[in-house]
């Protein structure tokens, strides 16, 4: 007996993908931010900012999708459009993050929500967390008193 597959266009099949373009969309955006910061002014502070790119439905309505889900769940939710042939362009793999570096996202009360690895192929694929992942991030060093 053979595992069913999920056909390409479900959108379960792909969350890990998914997560990663998500990703590499607000890192885009952030450098965006950072060069033009008077074009994001009308982003309300301590919202969920939910990214809706221009050139992927797919991802569209996957974003729509999480921002839904997160207003169910009692999020300030605002859905920003992008277009993102107009967004600053990401380093290569060999110019960013090495292959092998993990990428870990945190929940508000800091224990792990995703870890990613980089591929070989420019792409983010998801792990399980390790020991050291799930005791989150490392404290600040506190200043010896004198």
């Amino acid at each position: 007996m053979s595992a069913r597959r999920r056909p390409a266009d479900d959108p379960a099949a792909n969350d890990t993908e998914r997560w990663a373009k998500d990703a590499d969309l607000h890192e885009r955006v952030v450098r965006d931010m950072i060069a033009r910061d008077d074009a994001y002014r009308d982003v309300p502070a301590g919202c969920t900012l939910v990214l809706v790119p221009d050139d992927d439905p797919a991802q569209t309505e996957w974003a729509i999708r999480q921002g839904a889900e997160a207003a169910r769940r009692g999020a300030s939710v605002y859905l920003r459009r992008v277009v993102v042939a107009v967004l600053p362009t990401m380093p290569s793999v060999s110019d960013g993050d090495p292959i092998g570096s993990r990428r870990i996202d945190y929940e508000a009360d800091g224990t792990v929500r995703r870890v990613t690895v980089r591929e070989a192929n420019g792409t983010w694929r998801e792990v399980e967390p390790t020991a050291e992942d799930a005791a989150g991030l490392p404290p600040l060093p506190h200043a010896e008193p004198d």
